[in-house]
């Protein structure tokens, strides 16, 4: 995984146009979640309105070290909410 490489694309909400900007933060960092612990890389997501950074969105996504890079826990911080979603078992 190259540290430095981002990825761009836009995301539409239903309402507005979003220009999300995403990168890998971490390559190995242990997180805890019920389907098991191990170190795992993170991907961060920034959101962008009409070119300038939404400082109120962020989302955080650990994905597990397997062949299928499984999301093992997505962390989001919303204007409205923040939220953790977990895996709960893999196979």
């Amino acid at each position: 995984m190259d540290k430095n490489a981002r990825v761009r694309s836009p995301v539409y909400d239903g309402h507005k146009l979003y220009d999300v900007h995403a990168k890998l933060l971490a390559a190995s960092e242990k997180v805890d979640v019920p389907a098991e612990t191990t170190p795992r890389p993170r991907s961060g997501f920034a959101v962008f309105d009409n070119g300038v950074e939404m400082k109120d969105a962020s989302f955080s996504l650990y994905w597990a070290n397997n062949a299928a890079r499984t999301p093992a826990l997505l962390e989001a911080v919303m204007p409205f909410a923040t939220a953790r979603v977990e895996l709960l078992k893999s196979k």
